[in-house]
């Protein structure tokens, strides 16, 4: 049968990436009948859909807490897989999707700035630095900006080109 092992673990399972062409359920019933395999099981992977119809579940303040029995909204889990970005409830499926939500905030944006501005200054940011984080928050904005782009933009600015050197320790 084709295919690789792509991980082994200390019990000694093995995670197989199949060949092409292999169906799933024929490599297992396969390998269910191969000498010294103990078991095999497909390596699905599960999302919810949906939000439980339990009619508890709205009680079960550590998966979603709406501040139900005087709880603190928000404190949970976020069993439902979704996120107030900006007023918008948004849908994720995992840390990738989150990710990828609230990678273009524009709150989000100004945070990032402004803490590479304060780390490449070595101060806090002032009124004078209005600017140049409004300026570094736009090109954040934009596909393929990235941290070396920033650091090249922050560094060649006049309050960065104007710092007065460490004083020697």
């Amino acid at each position: 049968m084709a295919g690789e092992t792509t991980r082994r673990f200390a019990s000694g399972a093995e995670l197989w990436r199949l060949g092409a062409g292999v169906a799933v359920p024929d490599a297992i019933e396969r390998l269910k009948t191969a000498a010294g395999v103990e078991y095999a099981e497909p390596n699905y992977l599960l999302h919810a859909t949906a939000t439980p119809d339990d009619l508890f579940f709205p009680q079960q303040w550590s998966l979603v807490n709406t501040g139900q029995d005087g709880g603190t909204a928000g404190a949970d889990i976020d069993a439902t897989g979704s996120v107030n970005l900006g007023g918008v409830q948004v849908s994720v499926d995992g840390g990738k999707q989150l990710g990828a939500a609230i990678a273009n905030r524009p709150e989000v944006l100004a945070c990032y700035a402004r803490n590479w501005l304060r780390y490449l200054y070595g101060r806090a940011d002032t009124n004078d630095d209005l600017r140049t984080l409004t300026r570094l928050r736009q090109r954040l904005a934009v596909r393929d900006y990235g941290v070396r782009d920033l650091l090249i933009d922050v560094t060649q600015s006049a309050a960065f080109l104007h710092l007065a050197p460490l004083e020697a320790q």
